[in-house]
C-alpha cells in the first residue's frame, strides 16, 4: 500500500496509546483538590513524538486546567473536556477514567491528515480526515505525502481544530475512498484534486465536479462523488470500469492526457492537444 495511506492510518495511531495521569507519586487522600497539569505522558508508541507545536498545544491545554478533586463525579469528564480544547485531538476518541491509586487516565486519538490545502498556487494548511483544519507543525515529508486540494479563490480558513466550509474540500472528502480504490486498482498515483470547469447553469453552492491529476500530469475527470452524483452521472464503479478499458486500449494511458469519465453514455478520450482520440467504447466489468 501507498506509503502516504499507510502515514494517514500511522496518524491515527501515532500517539493512541498516550495517556496523561494526574498523580505520577503516590495518591493522596482523594478528597483533595488536584491540579490537572501535574500530568505526565504513559506511553509513546513506537517510539514517535508528535510535533513540537502541537506538543506546545497540548501542554498549554493541560497547564490552564482547573483543579479537580478524585471524590467528584465530574472529575473525569472536566479532565476529558481539556483534552477535546486540543485542536488537533478528535473529541469523539477522548476516553477518562479513574485508574486508581494513580489517579485519572485519559486516551486519545488525534485527528487524521488527509489533504494538503494550497490556494493561489501555494500550500495553506492541512484538512483532517473530519473536515477540519489541522495547526500548523506537520513535518514537510508527511505533508508531501498527502493529495493536494485546490481550493477556490473565496475560500477561507477557519481557525485549527474548526470546519472548512469549502465545496470542494467537502466533495474531496466524500470522493477519498473511491480515489484510493483506483488508485490501487490501476496502479495509479493522483496527486491533486482541482474542481472542473463550471458548467453553465450549475448553482455554485451544489457539489462540484473534480478532477483527479496524476503524478505524470495527466488528468482523469471524475466528477461528483457516489455521495453526491445524482441520476444523470455513472457510478464510482462504473467510472473505475470505464477506466479500466480505457487502459486497456491505452496500456499506462501511452498518448492520453485525460480521460473524461462522469458522462452519463460516453468516455471520452483526449491527446496532449486535447482532441478525442478513437475508443473501442467496450467496458469489461468484474464479475
Amino acid at each position: 500500500m501507498d506509503t502516504r495511506w499507510t502515514w494517514a492510518g500511522a496518524g491515527a495511531i501515532l500517539i493512541a496509546l498516550a495517556a496523561w495521569l494526574l498523580s505520577s507519586d503516590a495518591l493522596e487522600a482523594s478528597d483533595v483538590e488536584r491540579r490537572l497539569s501535574d500530568a505526565h505522558f504513559e506511553q509513546t508508541p513506537f517510539g514517535m513524538t508528535m510535533p513540537d507545536a502541537w506538543q506546545a498545544e497540548l501542554q498549554s491545554a493541560i497547564d490552564r486546567a482547573p483543579e479537580v478533586s478524585l471524590l467528584d463525579p465530574a472529575a473525569p469528564s472536566i479532565a476529558a473536556e481539556v483534552l477535546r480544547s486540543v485542536s488537533w485531538i478528535q473529541p469523539e476518541s477522548v476516553k477518562a477514567e479513574l485508574v486508581m491509586p494513580d489517579g485519572i487516565q485519559l486516551e486519545y486519538y488525534p485527528r487524521q491528515a488527509r489533504f494538503l490545502l494550497v490556494q493561489a498556487g501555494g500550500p495553506v494548511g492541512v484538512l483532517s480526515a473530519d473536515g477540519c483544519v489541522l495547526p500548523d507543525g506537520l513535518p514537510a515529508d508527511l505533508k508531501g505525502q498527502l493529495i493536494q486540494v485546490e481550493l477556490e479563490a473565496g475560500d477561507v480558513l477557519p481557525a485549527a481544530g474548526r470546519q472548512l466550509s469549502s465545496r470542494i474540500a467537502q466533495e474531496a472528502l466524500r470522493v477519498f475512498f473511491e480515489v484510493v480504490a483506483i488508485e490501487e486498482a490501476a496502479k495509479l498515483r493522483v496527486v491533486r484534486i482541482r474542481p472542473m470547469a463550471t458548467v453553465p447553469g450549475v448553482i455554485r453552492s451544489t457539489a462540484p465536479g473534480l478532477r483527479l491529476v496524476l503524478d505524470d500530469g495527466r488528468e482523469l475527470d471524475w466528477g461528483r462523488s457516489d455521495l453526491s452524483s445524482s441520476a444523470d452521472e455513472p457510478s464510482s464503479e462504473e467510472k473505475a470500469a470505464r477506466l479500466g478499458s480505457v487502459m486497456r486500449q491505452y496500456p499506462r494511458l501511452a498518448g492520453v492526457q485525460a480521460v473524461v469519465l462522469y458522462h452519463k453514455t460516453e468516455t471520452l478520450v483526449l491527446d496532449n492537444n486535447y482532441q478525442q482520440l478513437p475508443f473501442d467504447g467496450v467496458v469489461l466489468r468484474p464479475r
